[in-house]
């Protein structure tokens, strides 16, 4: 990875940190600015995405995930989003932000079991494949 992508992927989470933190309302933030620190997000995220693309070979194929990280993924994603729902209501005081670090603390545990559990077993998880032909008479 070139210096000037990382200092890219740096500009994309500052640029996403600033705005949650505006629609959250943690920082007072005009709407014009809100939309346009999401516009530059879009903006930098579609930049980074063509440079990423430019330095891959042609015959570059992504490779499957584990089943760890598949599993990890789906429930670290739900739970951010959790987290993030449960923030809109952790307005007053200290203890109001009790339920979206339950709810970090829990989404972590598990997204950890999880990946423990599929790793050790990535051979027994796959796709389900059932017989649909009618069974042939002898």
């Amino acid at each position: 990875m070139t210096f000037a992508r990382r200092i890219l992927q740096g500009l994309i989470l500052l640029a996403i940190v600033g705005w949650a933190l505006a629609v959250t309302d943690r920082v007072a933030m005009s709407d014009a600015v809100t939309y346009a620190l999401w516009g530059v997000w879009m903006l930098l995220l579609l930049v980074d995405s063509v440079l990423e693309r430019r330095q891959r070979p042609q015959d570059w194929r992504a490779p499957e995930p584990s089943p760890g990280w598949s599993a990890a993924g789906v429930i670290l994603a739900t739970g951010t989003a959790g987290v993030v729902a449960s923030l809109s209501f952790a307005d007053g005081p200290a203890d109001a932000w009790l339920i979206p670090l339950a709810i970090a603390g829990v989404t972590v545990t598990l997204a950890i079991i999880a990946f423990r559990f599929a790793r050790k077993h990535a051979a027994e998880i796959g796709e389900a494949r059932f017989e649909t032909a009618p069974p042939r008479d002898a």
